[in-house]
């Protein structure tokens, strides 16, 4: 390989990587939309994904995602309708229910036996570890109808 063509090369790739860093968003933004397209139905505040967003940064959640999982998930949220037929797509579905199943355990909504029709409030980031004994599903809320 010639020196100009190798420089040449080296130009249209690192331009090729400038581009793509300034048109593909960021992993947090990503989850940003993805919350906001699964919880489209519900009545929930602007404010509450931030929220969640925020303490989910302070809390390190995101440091159980890997970087291929990042990636994946960044990718198949913005490749279209043929996402289906692509390898992977189990793995894209099964984070981004872990994702939005966290953001709801984070929130009112099962204490309102999960009914999209009143407003659901951001109440904490949801870890089991230091919250008292919480169990959404249990026949307090749920009580058996005889």
């Amino acid at each position: 390989m010639k020196r100009r063509t190798f420089i040449k090369t080296g130009i249209v790739l690192a331009s090729l990587g400038l581009l793509s860093l300034l048109t593909i968003p960021s992993f947090k933004k990503t989850v940003t939309k993805m919350l906001q397209k699964d919880t489209a139905q519900l009545k929930l505040n602007k404010s509450s994904i931030e929220k969640f967003m925020k303490d989910a940064n302070k809390e390190q959640f995101w440091v159980k995602f890997s970087r291929g999982k990042k990636i994946l998930i960044v990718a198949f949220t913005y490749v279209g309708i043929f996402k289906s037929m692509l390898p992977f797509y189990n793995k894209y579905i099964q984070y981004r229910g872990q994702i939005t199943g966290h953001f709801l355990l984070s929130t009112d909504f099962f204490m309102q036996k999960m009914d999209p029709n009143q407003q659901v409030q951001y109440t904490q980031f949801y870890n089991p570890y230091r919250q008292a004994c919480y169990n959404p599903f249990s026949t307090h809320y749920y009580p058996e109808k005889v």
